[in-house]
Formats: C-alpha cells, sequence, structure tokens
C-alpha cells in the first residue's frame, strides 16, 4: 500500500497506480533518479510509536520515499507485538502523514509471510496447511 499525500505527487498519479496504468515500483524508481544525486530506499521496521514517528520525520527532512516494512510477529490480525492490525496500523499511518504534513511517499509493505515464519506459527506446532491458512488469513 502506497500513502503520500496530494501535495506530493497529486491525485493523478495516486489514481492511475489504484487503476493499475503505473505501477508503484516504477514510481519509486522515478522519484530515486529525480533526486540529486540519488536516494536511498529506506525500509523500516516499525516496533514503536517512536520509530514510525522519527522515521517519517526523516523521509519528510530528506524528501525521501520511505517504506514500513512489518513482519507478521509485528502487526497482523491478532494485534502482533504492536498491538496494531493491518487495518489499525494503516489507519495509525495515514493520520500521522496527515497530521504531520508529510509529502513524501509512503509505503507499507509486509517483511515476511510465510509458513512458519510467525513465532506462533511454530509455538503452537502448526501444520503447514494450517500455517498456509494462517497467512491466507494475515493477508
Amino acid at each position: 500500500m502506497i500513502i503520500n499525500s496530494e501535495a506530493n505527487l497529486g491525485s493523478v498519479i495516486s489514481r492511475a497506480i489504484s487503476e493499475g496504468r503505473l505501477d508503484a515500483v516504477g514510481r519509486i524508481i522515478r522519484l530515486i533518479h529525480g533526486k540529486a544525486g540519488g536516494a536511498t530506499l529506506l525500509g523500516v521496521s516499525p516496533i514503536t510509536d517512536y520509530v514510525i514517528d522519527g522515521s517519517l520525520m526523516v523521509a519528510d527532512d530528506l524528501k525521501a520515499p520511505m517504506a514500513f516494512i512489518a513482519s507478521l510477529n509485528q502487526v497482523d490480525y491478532d494485534g502482533g507485538y504492536t498491538g496494531y492490525t493491518p487495518q489499525s496500523f494503516v489507519s495509525v499511518i495515514k493520520d500521522k502523514v496527515k497530521r504531520m504534513s508529510i509529502d513524501s511517499l509512503i509505503i507499507i509493505s509486509l517483511d515476511h509471510c510465510g509458513p512458519w515464519l510467525k513465532d506462533k506459527h511454530v509455538e503452537l506446532n502448526l501444520s503447514l496447511n494450517e500455517a498456509m491458512d494462517e497467512c491466507k488469513r494475515s493477508l
């Protein structure tokens, strides 16, 4: 999921992405190559609200795109250890981007999702089918 303020790239590009006419990766590459000297895509593990806020401030200060890369242990339908579900996490990020007037491209992504990559899957000794069902539920 991509979150950005209207001021950054405008609703025309956002609409083109949502309609499948402009891929998100291409958008990121154009942003990075458009910067003098290039840029690095910052990927952040959203382990606390302090990390989230600081990451947004850095992305805004540098006017560079950044990605929150959450694991299922952090953000999942059961709240993960951060307490965020995917829906609440996206909502919080959108609210922070709006409140902080962030103009940078903000991406929300999933680090790893597969059988037994969430601690709970191992602790419960889930079978392959059970672990896959949990992954599908998470997605």
